[in-house]
């Protein structure tokens, strides 16, 4: 799965690694709840729960924009 991969390696860096690491762990973990899922399907392989439209809005990787946040410096304009 080297697309979801580099895709987690991006939220990485913009949520922080052990953020994402934590989120996923939760998201795999059978009893999470429905809104905590994370699904990942990439060539036939999947990983975790599919995730029922009525439970939110699915979004794919190709939807998302991330960027860096933009971090403000006391006395730099």
């Amino acid at each position: 799965m080297p697309k979801c991969a580099a895709f987690i390696d991006e939220l990485r860096e913009v949520f922080g690694v052990d953020e994402m690491n934590q989120v996923i762990r939760t998201g795999l973990r059978a009893d999470c709840k429905p809104w905590q899922r994370v699904y990942f399907c990439e060539a036939g392989e999947v990983l975790g729960s599919e995730l029922r439209p009525e439970l939110g809005k699915v979004v794919s990787a190709a939807q998302m924009v991330l960027v860096k946040p933009v971090v403000a410096t006391k006395g730099v304009v």
